[in-house]
């Protein structure tokens, strides 16, 4: 019987570390979504705090409950895809380097593009 030199190559050590990354692309995923989630339950309490001393256009016409119900589901879903786009391209530029590189500065406004003129005020070249 052949023995190997790595005596965790056939033991399985290989399942844990698939067990570990994909734990970290969920965990990645979820982090994102309860963040949006919040932004989005707290823009809707503010609308809505804010729509009841309005003039409505229409105030004969009740919107069914059915259908607040289906555009919530919707938002919801949406939420869902947009985490798991933004988490796992988060994940795999940070875990497994792809991507792409971004921008340096805020927005790519980095501080030598505003040093247009040698000597200015908060430039030191």
């Amino acid at each position: 019987m052949l023995r190997t030199i790595d005596r965790h190559a056939n033991s399985g050590g290989g399942h844990d570390m698939f067990f570990r990354q994909f734990g970290s692309l969920l965990a990645t995923i979820a982090v994102c979504y309860c963040a949006l989630l919040a932004c989005y339950l707290i823009t809707c309490i503010v609308v809505t705090r804010l729509n009841r001393r309005a003039v409505k256009i229409q105030s004969a016409r009740q919107t069914p409950t059915s259908h607040i119900k289906r555009d919530l589901r919707q938002s919801l879903v949406s939420l869902a895809v947009i985490a798991g786009m933004l988490g796992a391209g988060h994940w795999s530029y940070t875990n497994l380097g792809w991507g792409l590189r971004p921008l340096p500065g805020i927005g790519g406004a980095s501080p030598r593009s505003y040093c247009s003129t040698p000597g200015s005020i908060g430039c030191t070249g």
